[in-house]
């Protein structure tokens, strides 16, 4: 009977320390995160080297599948900034082996899992219910796409995002022998978004695709308790703020 009770008393522990992690890392991500503002201008050649990145901080990415809360199998630095007409996103995403690094298609708005992927999701909003995707490949594909209601299906044959959505964008990249690395410049004139007080509230999930070893890494940390589609989910984004930027 006492090792019951002792069996019932650690149960309660570990669910309640599982309460308060999940409660602390939502609590995290309405912290915003301030994005810094470009002092120095970037050559965009798909490669993040210039003295103007080393003032944007990299973001912590935490492996999401097939692991959650584990830290990346590969080296991914992934870091944002932005002036009065872009948000630029710089990423570095190593690979011990280089010539694992795979390309599955050219075709714009084309998602198949046979190929690297590297992108974020912006509320730019912050409604925790609509995104704007925007994703590459080593290439240098560009995929963009909508999201809607939280990416929350309403009928078993629908996508959770619309793929007809289309925005102006850039996005160049490179290979080398250390993996490959991607510039993304969007244009604040594609994008629609408030300014309160001088400060622009947006969400963001950032995410890392490896085929080579079926893993997921993403920014914030969002645990796999909404299946297969955890990881596009507006609700559960990162907030960030940028300073002084007008709309278009």
């Amino acid at each position: 009977m006492n090792c019951r009770y002792i069996f019932i008393f650690m149960l309660l522990i570990i669910s309640g320390h599982d309460t308060f992690c999940q409660t602390d890392s939502s609590s995290f991500r309405n912290i915003p995160l301030l994005i810094n503002k470009l002092s120095q201008t970037i050559n965009f050649d798909g490669i993040p080297d210039e003295e103007a990145w080393n003032s944007a901080e990299p973001l912590k990415m935490i492996m999401h599948s097939p692991v959650f809360g584990k830290d990346p199998s590969e080296k991914t630095d992934v870091r944002f900034a932005y002036d009065d007409k872009y948000l630029y996103a710089g990423a570095r995403l190593g690979y011990r082996d280089p010539g694992m690094i795979r390309s599955a298609s050219y075709k714009r708005d084309y998602m198949g899992k046979g190929g690297d992927l590297f992108g974020f999701i912006l509320d730019t909003y912050n409604d925790h219910e609509n995104g704007m995707v925007f994703f590459t490949t080593p290439d240098g594909l560009r995929f963009d796409a909508s999201i809607q209601r939280d990416a929350v299906l309403t009928r078993p044959d629908q996508l959770p995002m619309n793929l007809s959505w289309n925005a102006f964008w850039d996005v160049e990249t490179r290979k080398d022998s250390a993996g490959w690395t991607a510039e993304i410049r969007i244009p604040f004139s594609s994008i629609r978004f408030q300014d309160i007080d001088g400060d622009v509230r947006m969400g963001i999930i950032v995410q890392r695709w490896i085929p080579a070893s079926n893993e997921t890494d993403l920014f914030p940390a969002i645990p796999p308790n909404w299946g297969e589609y955890s990881p596009i989910k507006p609700s559960q984004a990162q907030d960030i703020i940028l300073r002084g930027v007008k709309p278009a």
